[in-house]
């Protein structure tokens, strides 16, 4: 087997051991055994739960991917290591306005399996795509730093808001807030699933088409211009790409951070910064990172639930400040 196939394999083994442990583990024990039919089922209790794991399990799949995919191309398009859809304030903006429209009251049922509130969560992620994209225009187009400075603004602004409208949150609309404000996938239909994967499938697709020219603005937009690119074209269609992964995300699970930060600099080390290979790697331990969280908020305080956000914060907020101190000590050497 060639060298450059060992990291695949790894995390193909890593997503096939998050699965066998998202649908094994919770609150009711399933056996191996009734995996295959095998063994006595108490009322099909057994089937039905391995059932509806399986779909959370692949909501978990498709929500680690989306995020993870999302940051690796935000990080090589803006050659930024801290650039992220929840670092740079983009779900956070989606987050804000699904809590705003559910206590407001406003409509957010599925409808032939289409969650209103995706109009929401669209609204939010693009209005603060769109204040990402006025303030480079303002800043120095170079000026990486001052993006992701802008994007702790937007977060701080979104948490703002956030707060105001809980404010005025009813308990049942506390409770509904506080998922979409930490990360749960504790109620996400099949329906769901299927409408999260049939929209992403289209600027996912168009991503990896895209992976050569997003690859080529790494050497600046001069260097991408004599290769025949349009830079800034290119750039707009690929942001307005992730955040619409961002948005499809943020509809069905609220606000899970730190995914498309953390995996995609594991996936960097050892891709060797190709785009491809380090792409297919953040998607797969994306989804492996979502399901072992997942699988966490549902054993550790068992038979509750965590929001899956928790854990995946606990595991991103380390890396990001390690992240940081490096920059620091390559500036000070």
């Amino acid at each position: 087997m060639k060298k450059g196939c060992w990291p695949l394999l790894a995390a193909a083994s890593a997503l096939a051991l998050g699965l066998l442990v998202s649908l094994r583990v919770g609150a009711v024990d399933v056996p191996f055994a009734h995996w295959f039919g095998r063994g006595a089922l108490e009322d099909d209790i057994s089937g039905t739960v391995l059932a509806l794991r399986l779909v959370r399990a692949s909501s978990c799949v498709l929500v680690g991917a989306l995020l993870a995919l999302s940051g690796s191309v935000l990080q090589r398009l803006m050659r930024n290591p801290l650039a992220d859809p929840f670092v740079l304030g983009i779900s956070s903006g989606g987050t804000a306005f699904v809590v705003a429209a559910s206590v407001l009251g406003l409509p957010a049922a599925s409808v032939l399996g289409f969650p209103v509130r995706s109009v929401y969560a669209f609204a939010g992620c693009f209005i603060a795509l769109g204040i990402l994209l006025a303030a480079r225009r303002r800043l120095s187009r170079t000026s990486d730093a001052g993006l992701a400075l802008m994007g702790l603004v937007l977060n701080a602004f979104f948490g703002a808001a956030l707060m105001l409208f809980v404010a005025f949150a009813s308990a049942q609309e506390l409770a509904e807030a506080q998922r979409w404000m930490l990360g749960s996938l504790q109620l996400v239909s099949e329906a769901e699933v299927a409408f999260l994967a049939s929209l992403a499938a289209f600027p996912v697709v168009f991503l990896l088409r895209s992976r050569s020219n997003i690859d080529a603005l790494l050497f600046g937009d001069a260097y991408a211009q004599t290769l025949g690119f349009r830079s800034q074209v290119v750039r707009r269609q690929t942001l307005l790409a992730t955040a619409v992964l961002v948005a499809l995300v943020v509809s069905i699970a609220g606000s899970v951070g730190f995914v498309g930060l953390i995996v995609p600099h594991l996936a960097r080390h050892f891709s060797r910064a190709r785009p491809g290979a380090e792409w297919a790697l953040s998607m797969m331990l994306g989804s492996a990172l979502v399901l072992f969280a997942d699988a966490l908020s549902r054993t550790v305080a068992a038979p509750a639930e965590l929001p899956v956000g928790v854990f995946t914060a606990c595991l991103g907020a380390p890396v990001l400040a390690a992240v940081l101190l490096r920059g620091a000590r390559q500036e000070v050497t």
